[in-house]
């Protein structure tokens, strides 16, 4: 990076952005970095610049981030607590993604899998299928003794998300 774009940078922003994330503003540096005129930028949304390449997710609405928040406590809450016993150590991964008309939202642990006699059978299991099912979603689970994985698709804004808002 050569000083006078250092100075740039510090200067002014990289880019201002809307609170709906359309670019306003993108500065020399910023355009430089990421492969794109101030034309092709401007006005655009932070998540549709640079032809989707940069794979930024879409602003989602307060209301919907708040019940995949909690969605992602208890499913990492429940992984936790009860996928590795007696101080195994192991991983868990949170993973949310868009794809095509829809987002995917995906937690997953390396652990012993889910108890088929205890499956679905707690108030976390009820919670995460309610919050699914107001957000719209659709839920899948698959758990073997290398582990549980727990998917959640929902509907994106280049799908019917806007008509969940």
């Amino acid at each position: 990076m050569r000083e006078v774009d250092l100075m740039e940078t510090v200067r002014e922003g990289l880019l201002m952005l809307d609170s709906d994330l359309t670019i306003r503003f993108a500065n020399r540096s910023f355009c430089r970095k990421f492969a794109v005129t101030p034309e092709d930028a401007v006005g655009r949304k932070l998540y549709e610049a640079g032809d989707g390449q940069w794979d930024i997710l879409e602003l989602l609405p307060t209301d919907r981030a708040i019940t995949i928040g909690l969605m992602v406590n208890e499913l990492v809450t429940n992984a936790v607590k009860y996928a590795f016993p007696d101080d195994t150590k192991g991983s868990v991964l949170v993973t949310l993604k868009r794809a095509p008309g829809e987002l995917r939202l995906t937690v997953s642990d390396d652990g012993k899998g889910i108890d088929p006699g205890r499956a679905d059978s707690g108030v976390g299991g009820r919670l995460i299928e309610g919050f699914a099912q107001q957000l719209g979603g659709q839920l899948k689970r698959e758990s073997n003794s290398q582990g549980t994985t727990v998917l959640l698709i929902l509907p994106s804004r280049e799908g019917s998300w806007g008509s969940l808002t």
